[in-house]
């Protein structure tokens, strides 16, 4: 799942600053472990994705959410403007974010203090609602793929193989034609002879 320092890390790796002053956004107190590779952001409930660090704004650890400029079709903005009640962003004004399936997200912006003017109009998710994806992480092979794989012949085998298969239907191409001719030859005669004894009987 997403954690603070995970989040952290990924900001390190985007080229988007903020203006957030340090005390909204403070990084841990271990050194964050250096991502090399994006991030991509899913839903914790059915893992639809999201969006992706390549979006990254901000990471904002006394709200513990995430920022990003782009998302997904699968995020849905509601109607209803808010306004919060919570002592980190008293007063502004948001419209919620949904999921696909009904999951809560996090929130868009619509009016901020001005310690949070980085992060208006922006996709905002709340930490604890996603979960994060690193592309290139896979990296395990099943046991069954990998025989698989050491059990195929080399090339000039299956070369060998699949000349044989070629033969074969070639061969038996030409016996099913001469059975046709043969059949064919067969029919012209009982033809011919059932004329012979019309003419004859007539």
């Amino acid at each position: 799942s997403m954690s603070a320092d995970a989040a952290a890390a990924a900001a390190a790796t985007t080229t988007t600053t903020t203006t957030a002053p340090a005390a909204s956004s403070a990084p841990s107190a271990a050194e964050p472990e250096e991502i090399d590779a994006p991030l991509v952001f899913q839903c914790k409930q059915c893992s639809a994705i999201l969006g992706d660090s390549l979006s990254w704004v901000d990471c904002n650890q006394t709200l513990n959410t995430i920022t990003l400029a782009a998302s997904t079709d699968s995020v849905r903005e509601s109607d209803t403007l808010q306004t919060s009640s919570r002592s980190a962003d008293l007063g502004s004004t948001f419209v919620a974010l949904s999921c696909g399936c009904s999951a809560s997200l996090g929130k868009i912006y619509k009016t901020t203090a001005r310690h949070l003017d980085s992060i208006r109009d922006m996709i905002t998710f709340d930490l604890d609602a996603i979960k994060s994806y690193k592309l290139g992480s896979a990296n395990h092979t099943s046991a069954a793929a990998s025989a698989d794989m050491l059990a195929l012949p080399p090339l000039h085998e299956l070369q060998e193989q699949v000349f044989k298969m070629q033969q074969l239907i070639l061969v038996m191409n030409e016996r099913l034609e001469a059975l046709e001719t043969s059949d064919d030859g067969e029919v012209s005669r009982k033809k011919n002879g059932s004329a012979n004894i019309k003419r004859n009987k007539r």
